[in-house]
């Protein structure tokens, strides 16, 4: 497998106890274990804690999409975000 996409969710009780960025390295450490060259995920543009996470860990954001994601009736940006890992 050449690329990987990355999913994570964490409940709000849960934030800022550094899990997400254990999951995410875990997830990195893995990914490279199993030959995969480039690992991708999509977030909500207005989700700055998320972009600010991944951006530390070394993702680039690559692509907008516009309206793509609904959220309780309402319609988000999306953004695209690469890290190549290979």
């Amino acid at each position: 497998m050449h690329v990987g996409e990355l999913g994570i969710f964490i409940k709000k009780l849960y934030r800022d106890k550094g899990i997400g960025e254990f999951m995410i390295r875990q997830a990195l450490k893995y990914a490279r274990k199993e030959g995969i060259k480039i690992v991708e995920l999509s977030v909500f543009a207005n989700n700055g804690r998320a972009i600010h996470l991944y951006k530390k860990l070394g993702f680039k954001k690559v692509g907008l999409l516009k309206g793509t994601l609904k959220n309780k009736g309402r319609y988000f940006d999306e953004i695209i975000m690469v890290k190549n890992i290979g």
